[in-house]
């Protein structure tokens, strides 16, 4: 006798099974595109890493480029800054024959800012500029210390305009202070 109906053990056999597949299947799927990728990925990083095998003494030539500049930047630095007095007493001259070329009244007196440089930086000399002026002579003045052949930071430039002061004895004082200092060897 041959049965005409699938019992339903069976049936529930057939469907277990036909999940269990398509499981697998998704899997095998998932599995063969991530492997795929994988592959992809170790292909591209090789390539990377053949292209990058000389890379170290490259490294090596631009870092000595970079420091033979800097080291040149440092001796120029070096050379700004005056050796002895007398070039002391050259760069307090220059100093005062700017602020006559510019026609200002100058008046230099040395000073010592509460600020302290890093003890690598040199020592330094610090001094306050007072002269009388409107904003051009500001401008003009601080473009004739850049050209100086000096190694200067200006620390506070100080300017009160003429026409805003109501006291006529403070139009007679300086009205532009200006604190800078000048690095040594």
């Amino acid at each position: 006798m041959i049965p005409t109906e699938v019992s339903k053990l069976t049936k529930r056999i057939f469907k277990f099974n036909a999940i269990l597949m398509l499981i697998s299947a998704v899997a095998t799927v998932a599995i063969g595109y991530s492997l795929s990728k994988i592959h992809y990925d170790i292909k591209l990083l090789n390539a990377f890493l053949s292209a990058t095998e000389n890379v170290e003494s490259n490294f090596e030539k631009s870092l000595q480029l970079y420091t033979e500049g800097t080291e040149e930047a440092i001796s120029h630095i070096h050379s700004l800054r005056p050796d002895d007095e007398s070039k002391y007493i050259d760069f307090i001259s220059q100093i005062e024959d700017t602020g006559t070329g510019l026609d200002l009244d100058l008046s230099l007196r040395s000073i010592e800012l509460s600020e302290k440089e890093a003890s690598t930086k040199g020592n330094t000399l610090d001094y306050q500029l007072s002269l009388y002026g409107d904003e051009n002579s500001v401008i003009d003045f601080i473009q004739e210390l850049e050209n100086m052949p000096y190694y200067l930071k200006i620390y506070s430039i100080e300017y009160s305009d003429l026409d805003y002061l109501e006291d006529d004895n403070s139009k007679l004082t300086p009205n532009i202070k200006i604190t800078i200092r000048l690095y040594v060897k």
